[in-house]
């Protein structure tokens, strides 16, 4: 039996922004997002969340700053990334898994009578 695969997928619903943080004007300030897996047999499962960009993190940048009207999804996926960190990241995406192996082995699956089959 194989394994399935599982897919995961930000979305972003909203964000806080500040007009300026030391040198860097309308900086992302919080995101609120959406992280959805997604297995190869159909089924999917969403987490919510916001998550907040520290005002350090924003000063210590070493990375050219990208104000919030210039952001890419891409490059938000990345600061969300960055600002969580690995373990939090797998955390969220084996509360996913969970979820999702969850939904796969109560599956209800529509049947006719027995006798029908025949």
């Amino acid at each position: 039996m194989s394994h399935p695969q599982f897919v995961y997928d930000w979305d972003f619903s909203k964000f806080e922004t500040t007009a300026q943080i030391g040198p860097h004007t309308d900086v992302v300030t919080r995101i609120y997002w959406t992280l959805t897996g997604s297995d190869d047999q159909g089924n999917s499962a969403p987490l919510y969340g916001s998550t907040e960009i520290p005002v350090e993190w924003v000063l210590d940048q070493t990375e050219p700053f990208i104000p919030y009207s210039q952001m890419s999804k891409e490059q938000c996926e990345e600061l969300l990334e960055i600002v969580l960190g690995e373990d939090e990241i797998t955390r969220l995406t084996d509360n996913l898994k969970i979820q999702l192996e969850q939904l796969e082995a109560t599956q209800i699956t529509p049947q006719l009578p027995p006798w029908l089959n025949t």
